[in-house]
């Protein structure tokens, strides 16, 4: 029951304060203020979680009354500013809404496949348990610590990523966790932006001067892409960071074609959540320099209103996006921690480029064999054999499922070559192509600073979400609109019904993911660590503190319990003895991934590479 007025408490905090501050900077428009509003509603989330980790007070309450805070300051701002109204979105009527529909088919059939991506999805978010490998791994077992230790602050015996990486996205699935006492709602947050970023892409087709049905048209492609539609729900965060990288894109760019104040400190509001999120932002920040600077070449804003949004820009990078750069540095030596060896590229631009070119072949849920040797032979009698040990040679890939998964037949044949004609083209309004240009940036800057990998699809979302709205203009060519629609829906399918990680469609005999228990869902990637999760029960009790000896991919998530009841502490191996069991109370320490526990610590198999040490008797 505390949970639940919990939530509510802080959802309806989190309400105030989001709405009161766009109104207060007149933000314009009844769609963008709902995004400014998510924006600001996600910024406050962050800063208290900051403030309360230096105070080692990131509890439910402490949270509350941080929220009640500032939900008091944004309501001062709101009445200082004269009280205005937020602007009322405007909807169609029914009789209306039907006539569009059947004067623009193609795009009343991709809104219809939006509107069924977000449902399933959003179903999936709430009814199936996080199951993503990097999620166990890190994502949420990070959150879990900090939960653990009232603080996002780094702990001792950390892994790189669960310490260096950035924290923001986590931190908005940390609040849905210390409000509710569960999990069930973190993916949600994906989902939210997985929204978001429908919306922001309609606002900025309609900024670059496309009809309302082609803006629409736009922001369903985007919501109905494989990469997106798998993301949207589980707890990455890849969705999280180019949301507020587009917002960000957005609102400058009115700010600045507007003369707006306001809309500039939405934007960099919005930048300085991005660059906290994921360590990719930093490399699309060539591209919104490009972006930026073609945007006041076109509107010349007075340069008081520039200096003004450089210095909103640089504030909110230093409080919403700087915090995890600061402790690495105090931490490693360095603002990116071990991360920056990890992805650094150490083989040869030209192959480094090919395979993360490479990357956008794929048909989600689909071999095609006549497809596989139309596309794959030729690069490989072009350019001879580039495999190499997560490079397995050019073959179209048609797993379904979030880690390796891209964006479809619909990425290749349309939205890539889109990008690169619309750039190139003379009949191309400049600011389009200056959008098609930004786009293409981020993925030249990635193969030359970045080793591919074949996660690696993930990370181009930046690439797809900039350019996005471009997608606008498949919809002036009734046969391109018509192609776009059917490669979408060829990989929505199978990335909504034959998902690896969460299928909805299995063959006779076999169960869906909702016939699986908690336990059987959430180790669909990592089949072994049922029985390590089954052991642990038996030998333990959900609120027994336990001792974590683990390699560094690890799914320490899976050892808090599943209410995040139990105890988890993190040792080094040489830590791992009696003593310190009997000194921290421990009921136990789990070997994870690593060699046998030593002779003198007597141990039970869990799994393999999995073994329970047992506490010494008393």
């Amino acid at each position: 029951m505390l949970d639940v007025l919990a939530s509510l408490t802080g959802a309806a905090l989190l309400l105030a304060f989001g709405v009161l501050v766009p109104a207060a900077l007149r933000v314009r428009g009844g769609l963008a203020f709902i995004v400014a509003a998510v924006v600001m509603a996600a910024a406050d989330i962050v800063l208290i979680t900051i403030c309360l980790s230096l105070l080692e007070a990131l509890t439910a309450g402490w949270m509350l009354a941080g929220q009640a805070l500032s939900a008091t300051v944004a309501a001062g701002a709101w009445r200082a500013a004269g009280r205005p109204a937020p602007p009322r979105p405007t909807m169609p009527g029914r009789a209306e809404a039907l006539a569009a529909a059947r004067a623009h088919q193609a795009t009343a059939v991709a809104a219809a496949l939006g509107a069924l991506a977000l449902v399933v999805t959003g179903f999936l978010a709430v009814a199936v348990a996080p199951n993503n490998w990097d999620s166990m791994t890190y994502h949420l077992a990070r959150v879990a610590y900090w939960l653990q230790f009232d603080s996002a602050l780094h702990f001792d015996n950390g892994t790189g990523r669960q310490l260096a990486q950035p924290p923001n996205g986590e931190f908005l699935h940390a609040w849905t966790m210390l409000m509710s006492g569960t999990d069930r709602f973190a993916s949600l947050v994906q989902w939210s932006a997985l929204v978001g970023l429908g919306a922001v892409t309609y606002l900025g087709a309609r900024f670059l001067g496309f009809a309302r049905p082609a803006a629409l048209f736009a922001a369903s492609l985007f919501v109905v892409l494989p990469q997106p539609v798998l993301q949207a729900s589980t707890t990455q965060n890849d969705l999280i960071a180019c949301f507020f990288l587009i917002a960000a894109l957005l609102f400058a760019s009115r700010g600045l074609r507007d003369r707006h104040t306001g809309e500039l400190a939405v934007a960099a509001v919005a930048l300085g959540i991005a660059v906290g999120s994921k360590g990719t932002i930093l490399l699309a920040l060539p591209s919104v320099v490009i972006v930026l600077v073609a945007a006041g070449l076109a509107y010349r804003p007075p340069w008081r209103l520039v200096s003004r949004g450089v210095a909103l820009a640089v504030t909110a990078v230093a409080a919403l996006g700087s915090f995890n750069y600061v402790l690495n540095q105090d931490t490693y030596g360095t603002p990116f921690g071990p991360i920056r060896a990890v992805v650094e590229r150490t083989s040869p631009i030209p192959k480094n480029s090919v395979r993360v070119a490479w990357t956008f072949v794929d048909s989600p849920g689909m071999s095609v064999p006549w497809l596989n040797n139309a596309l794959a032979r030729p690069p490989g009698r072009l350019l001879g054999d580039l495999s190499t040990r997560y490079f397995p040679g050019f073959a179209v890939r048609s797993a379904v499922n979030e880690d390796v998964s891209a964006y479809g037949l619909l990425g290749l044949f349309l939205i890539l070559p889109l990008f690169v004609l619309t750039l190139l083209s003379r009949r191309a309004p400049p600011a389009r192509r200056v959008v098609a240009g930004a786009a293409l940036a981020y993925l030249v800057v990635f193969a030359l600073l970045s080793e591919y990998n074949p996660w690696v699809a993930r990370v181009m979302m930046p690439a797809i979400a900039i350019g996005a709205p471009l997608l606008a203009a498949l919809c002036s060519r009734a046969l391109l609109a018509g192609a776009a629609v059917a490669l979408a829906l060829a990989g929505l399918m199978p990335s909504l019904f034959s998902n690896q990680f969460k299928p909805l469609f299995t063959a006779r005999g076999q169960q869906t993911v909702l016939g699986k228990d908690r336990n059987e869902q959430q180790t669909l990637a990592r089949p072994e660590m049922a029985a390590v999760i089954a052991g642990l029960g038996a030998a333990v009790g959900p609120r027994d503190p336990i001792g974590l000896v683990r390699g560094g991919d690890s799914w320490d998530y899976v050892f808090f319990g599943r209410q995040l009841g139990r105890r988890v502490v993190l040792l080094a191996p040489q830590q791992a003895t009696h003593r310190t069991m009997r000194r921290l109370g421990l009921r136990g320490i789990v070997f994870a991934n690593v060699p046998r526990p030593p002779r003198g610590l007597p141990a039970r198999p869990l799994a393999p590479s999995y073994w329970f040490v047992l506490p010494p008797p008393r």
